[in-house]
């Protein structure tokens, strides 16, 4: 099984990590600065409804929340995003 490299680990050497007992064209999804955005990607994210979701104002998170409380026969739901 060959090891795939991971984009976002260089050592000071300039060489690439590698992600051991990986197979080649695994995604590494263990961070958002791994990850290059693709033109339709971009576009999206410059399309996007926003809003500020401290004062409920982010229509795409109130989609999600919404959905998700149809989802699971809830009154409500709430999106919390954690990370390290």
């Amino acid at each position: 099984m060959a090891a795939a490299t991971c984009s976002c680990s260089r050592r000071r050497d300039g060489s690439r990590g590698q992600l051991r007992g990986s197979r080649r064209g695994v995604i590494d999804l263990r961070s958002d600065t791994c990850s290059r955005p693709t033109p339709d990607m971009r576009r999206a994210m410059a399309e996007a409804d926003v809003g500020d979701d401290v004062y409920g104002d982010d229509p795409t998170v109130r989609a999600l929340e919404a959905t998700t409380a149809a989802l699971l026969g809830k009154e409500d739901a709430v999106y919390m995003p954690t990370a390290p």
